[in-house]
């Protein structure tokens, strides 16, 4: 699931249109989230509409020192219809749809 780090959530007015609530498991044991639909998520010129994302508290990742502050996660429900290709040296992310 596509997931928006609540600090994120809270700037763009989302935190009060939740749908219920639930744990999300990882390797660092269980998160609170809270579940919501947007309108819509867009990375570049790719855009999924009416999308159920997680929101929640990504603070820990940052502070990892593996990568910088980020505003969520794309997952599954975004890129599903796509194949995807990562340039790694140049940073690059890229989207075909076939």
């Amino acid at each position: 699931m596509t997931v928006i780090e609540k600090q994120t959530a809270e700037k763009l007015g989302l935190s009060d249109k939740a749908l219920g609530t639930r744990d999300a498991l990882g390797a660092g044991g269980a998160i609170a989230s809270s579940i919501l639909t947007v309108e819509s998520i867009k990375v570049d010129n790719v855009e999924a509409k009416d999308i159920k994302v997680g929101v929640m508290d990504l603070s820990n990742l940052s502070k990892c020192g593996c990568i910088g502050e980020f505003g969520g996660i794309i997952g599954y429900n975004f890129v599903k219809d796509y194949r995807i290709l990562i340039d790694y040296p140049k940073q690059e992310i890229f989207f075909r749809k076939d």
